[in-house]
């Protein structure tokens, strides 16, 4: 998020408003990392917004005069990266036909500022050539395509990706094929998967793009696949076996991907759901040792019960009533809609996976590792205090 609000400092102010006082804002500045957005927090009940909604479930856009363009973009939650270009798709003809210069940010005014060129969210051209490059590793080179506007696309190994270049850097998530980081030498980009330099990747430049390849990147869901009859995931070789690690090794993945171990999970203060906590970690252990369907399948079966689990106890205790409420702005309200959208998006992952016939990528492992632990440390720990001391009381 910070990157992205990055690219536009010159002409966006970029604001996230804490809706639970100065800690929350606090935290965010530093767990994110937030150094391009205006943070701030509201400071009194009286003062919060009568509409709208939290930031994960989609932004709202103003204009330079401050007037409301767009109400909600779309929900990250539920279109991930999409989101940006979304919410890129609203800022653009607001830079073409603005005049004036962004307000200061400690205004907090979250305006759409004049730009004399449009500048691109990601690299322009000029920055890094768009177009087929070659990409290779200690397996094999295979043909990948850098896009406008940070699309990032692999006929071979599908997912949907997106790349950054902030003039020294090219960073590329590759989603469930994990994360790269390169830099420029010569003609080529040179690195290594993120966090493992040992594990070398490189990228040349091949060729510039067909108008065919630029209008099928277009129109095609980089998340969904549908390359051709195979579908876009990547061949296994023949007589080998989709159950096997060397299979998911060699065969659906873009090389080795180092599986970090999961940190540990902090308490909720609710012994009910730590035990829960713990029997995920079990899950995710065993996956990550096993690699195989009936580990995760096991997981599947852990994190349906303690979801449920946790659904029940916070609608009795904590989010009373929301769910019934009518229009208007709720921070509650918000937070139960992300919490459970989160929940309902590591299931849906995990059931993508299994209805796949090939085995489970150490990639794969690694997102859903890291999924748990951002999930029990952004979602679970806002209901620790208000869960414990309710559950008290109705002792």
């Amino acid at each position: 998020m910070d990157r992205w609000a990055g690219q536009y400092s010159q002409h966006v102010a970029f604001v996230c408003v804490s809706c639970a006082g100065p800690q929350l804002a606090s935290q965010f500045v530093s767990e994110l990392r937030l150094s391009h957005c205006t943070v701030a927090y509201i400071a009194k009940q009286s003062q919060m917004p009568r509409w709208g909604q939290l930031g994960c479930n989609g932004f709202i856009v103003l204009d330079n005069q401050l007037r409301t363009v767009c109400e909600q973009t779309s929900a990250f939650l539920e279109v991930r990266e999409r989101a940006f270009r979304d919410l890129e798709s609203k800022i653009a003809p607001l830079l073409k036909s603005s005049q004036g210069s962004r307000p200061d940010r400690a205004d907090l005014l979250a305006g759409l500022m004049d730009s004399a060129t449009n500048k691109r969210s990601h690299a322009a051209a000029e920055d890094l050539a768009l177009g087929v490059y070659e990409f290779s590793w200690s397996g094999g080179t295979f043909e990948v395509q850098f896009h406008a506007d940070g699309v990032f696309w692999c006929p071979k190994y599908s997912a949907e990706s997106t790349w950054t270049f902030d003039g020294a850097t090219v960073e590329i998530d590759w989603g469930k094929f994990g994360n790269y980081v390169l830099q420029p030498q010569g003609d080529q980009l040179v690195g290594s998967v993120r966090g493992k330099s040992s594990s070398w990747r490189k990228a040349s430049f091949k060729r510039e793009f067909t108008p065919e390849e630029v209008e099928a990147v277009s129109r095609f869901d980089r998340k969904t696949g549908g390359c051709g009859p195979d579908g876009c995931e990547p061949r296994r070789k023949p007589g080998s076996n989709p159950t096997s690690s060397a299979a998911s090794e060699a065969d659906t993945e873009v090389g080795d991907v180092v599986i970090v171990p999961l940190a540990p999970t902090p308490s909720v203060m609710v012994d009910t759901l730590d035990a829960e906590h713990e029997a995920c970690e079990q899950a995710l252990d065993r996956l990550a040792t096993m690699r195989d369907r009936e580990a995760l399948l096991r997981l599947l079966e852990v994190y349906e019960a303690h979801f449920a689990h946790e659904e029940e106890l916070l609608d009795a205790h904590v989010y009373v009533g929301v769910a019934q409420e009518g229009g208007g702005f709720s921070a509650l309200a918000g937070q139960r809609r992300s919490h459970y959208a989160d929940h309902e998006r590591m299931l849906a992952a995990l059931r993508e996976r299994l209805d796949s016939d090939t085995a489970v990528p150490s990639a794969f492992v690694d997102m859903v590792l890291r999924d748990f632990e951002t999930h029990a440390r952004s979602y679970d720990m806002t209901y620790a205090e208000p869960l414990a001391a309710a559950l008290v009381v109705a002792q």
